[in-house]
């Protein structure tokens, strides 16, 4: 029973329950009957963000890691790039709707911000923590220090006007063509 319990201590499956509900959410023919909390465009852009750092911080941190055997491959693939590229072109394509907006990206963020918070403090509690950069016992405060380095460049990063952005995400203004030129995103000058 603990393995399981562990099991949904990860964020990428978190993440990935997420995806899937936010896609059950949509499927009744009244459209937001089930799960109506995941059915939002913030909670889909929010989910689509999440994923996005699954991926990230999978392809470029994790991966090199370990060496997965027998399916563990297959899951590997599905869960940190398959499904992240999968969901983020669905929204894209289909499940933004056009009201995002800049502010809603401290809302985005709550999610990541709490599952850090929950690792670090079941950490010393279980005597496990789910990624290895978060061990504050074997990496010290250091480990600390760098997240919140790493969580302030994203956000001021995030934040920045001076930054290329997708057409469903927005000021007060709605998206205007005149800022994307030939499939390609322009900074748009504040």
């Amino acid at each position: 029973m603990a393995r399981w319990s562990s099991c949904f201590s990860f964020f990428t499956i978190l993440t990935n329950i997420g995806a899937v509900l936010v896609h059950v959410s949509l499927l009744s023919p009244g459209g937001y009957a089930w799960f109506p909390a995941f059915a939002g465009p913030r909670m889909r852009a929010g989910v689509a963000v999440a994923i996005t750092l699954v991926f990230i911080i999978y392809a470029t941190v994790l991966a090199q890691l370990w060496q997965p055997q027998g399916l563990f491959p297959l899951c590997d693939v599905l869960l940190h790039y398959v499904t992240p590229v999968l969901f983020v072109l669905w929204w894209f394509v289909a499940g933004a709707d056009g009201s995002t907006r800049w502010r809603d990206i401290s809302w985005w963020m709550i999610y990541p911000v709490a599952y850090l918070a929950y690792a670090l403090a079941r950490g010393p509690i279980s005597g496990e923590v789910p990624y290895p950069f978060l061990d504050v016992a074997k990496n010290g405060a250091a480990c600390r220090r760098l997240g919140a380095r790493h969580h302030g460049a994203f956000s001021r990063a995030v934040h920045s006007r001076g930054a290329c952005r997708p057409r469903h995400l927005t000021d007060e203004e709605p998206w205007h063509p005149s800022r994307h030129e030939k499939g390609v995103l322009r900074p748009v000058s504040s």
